[in-house]
């Protein structure tokens, strides 16, 4: 469960607050997927690109935060890949590493990532299987990030969660923030900027603001399309005022009003 769950549940309410900017962009996919583990790959690139973004931004990134060290569940294992892949990042970022060296670990993040979101364990078999094709689809992938994407001048998180807001979705996470612009990866051989997409990334605005702008004002939304090579940009859409059968209705109390649906619903589950 996430914010990607509750901006779905509230479609309605969203797509009144915001106008969807036109995506008019076109270009070639320059990296097919070598697998159908879609899934996978993309939580691997995600980890990849962070790692990336990290290297170009030393001075101003501080942490590197793993979800999928949640996904350890007393695995002695897993806990040492966890703390072996740690001191390979600092190799990475110091240049005694190169990004290729760390695809593998990558990968098996992705897999531990999985665990924590959808709360279901596998078996180290399955954790620790790599598939050579993916770590060959997540280089041709590192290759196409152009770095003059990525440089921060104020401000670099990587995984920024939303304080108490993030808690009351039961977990929200972003991908990257860079100065005042925050940035969602997709890793689709689909060039479509899809609603849902905007959802999520409106979906972040709204949990920044509810947090007194806790990363700032964030000007500018964008979307990378990794297979693409190509980051899509829009200035951060301002909220309507919204009416409900004819009548007026507060912007923030209609959000908070879902807000507190979401956490009833999330009551009622069973859990795990």
């Amino acid at each position: 469960m996430s914010l990607t769950v509750w901006v779905d549940g509230e479609k309605k309410l969203i797509d009144a607050l915001f106008d969807k900017p036109a995506f008019n962009i076109k270009g070639d996919l320059k990296a097919e997927p070598l697998t159908k583990n879609y899934g996978t790959v993309g939580t691997a690139f995600d980890y990849a690109l962070r790692l990336q973004v990290a290297s170009l931004n030393a001075n101003l990134v501080s942490s590197f935060p793993l979800v999928a060290e949640q996904g350890i569940r007393s695995n002695r294992k897993r806990k040492e890949f966890t703390n072996e892949f740690k001191e390979k990042r600092r190799g990475y970022l110091s240049g005694q590493l190169k990004i290729g060296d760390l695809l593998r670990d990558c990968v098996i993040l992705a897999k531990m990532d999985n665990v924590v979101r959808s709360g279901k364990d596998y078996p180290n078999s399955d954790i620790f299987s790599v598939d050579e094709a993916d770590i060959e689809d997540l280089q041709r992938l590192t290759n196409l990030v152009n770095p003059n994407l990525w440089i921060a001048s104020n401000q670099c998180f990587l995984n920024p969660c939303f304080g108490q807001s993030s808690d009351d979705l039961n977990g929200a996470d972003a991908d990257l923030i860079i100065d005042s612009r925050l940035i969602d990866i997709k890793t689709t051989k689909y060039l479509k900027f899809k609603r849902k997409d905007f959802r999520q990334l409106v979906g972040y605005q709204i949990l920044n603001i509810r947090e007194n702008n806790i990363y700032g004002n964030i000007e500018s939304l964008g979307l990378y399309f990794s297979r693409f090579g190509i980051l899509f940009v829009f200035p951060t859409p301002e909220m309507h005022e919204i009416v409900i059968d004819g009548n007026p209705v507060d912007k923030w109390e209609a959000i908070e009003e879902s807000i507190r649906r979401y956490q009833q619903f999330l009551s009622n589950l069973k859990p795990f």
